[in-house]
């Protein structure tokens, strides 16, 4: 009886550390960087820019460029193009209108052979009738996230 004792036990001790050691490894796979844990790095976007000639944001010596097809209609695709000076690894794009819900309108830019991020995107038409839009940019580097958020309006 004795040795049936030690024998759960050491079983019990080794299904904790197995357990501890399955939620470490667990921790340590949902957060794969430091960075992502952190706010973004919000960068300032110059004032009066229009989006057809191109937009500049910086900060701390980062720099972006974003440019967007001069003709932009709701329910018809357009081009959205970035490029920077950073070492940027992925490109997130959000679409969103301020006060309006207007459903998930997430994109992914890709790299061009060129070396700039681009993708063709589609908006949906705004039932009160409103055109006004916010861009965000999420600028992924391998050890910080840099934020983009871009005002533009659609053509009627």
């Amino acid at each position: 009886m004795g040795g049936l004792k030690k024998t759960s036990g050491l079983a019990l001790a080794l299904v904790r550390r197995g357990l501890l050691i399955l939620v470490s490894l667990t921790f340590a796979a949902c957060s794969d960087s430091d960075y992502e844990l952190s706010p973004p790095q919000i960068l300032r976007l110059e004032a009066g820019c229009d989006v057809r000639q191109g937009c500049t944001g910086q900060s701390d010596g980062v720099s972006v460029a974003v440019r967007m097809t001069p003709h932009r209609t709701a329910l018809k695709p357009f081009r959205i193009e970035l490029s920077s000076d950073a070492n940027i690894e992925a490109v997130g794009l959000s679409l969103k209108m301020r006060g309006m819900e207007m459903g998930q309108n997430r994109y992914r830019l890709l790299r061009s052979d060129t070396g700039a991020w681009q993708s063709e995107v589609t908006l949906p038409v705004c039932t009160s009738g409103r055109s006004d839009w916010i861009a965000i940019l999420d600028l992924h580097t391998s050890n910080r996230l840099y934020r983009l958020s871009v005002p533009f309006t659609l053509d009627k």
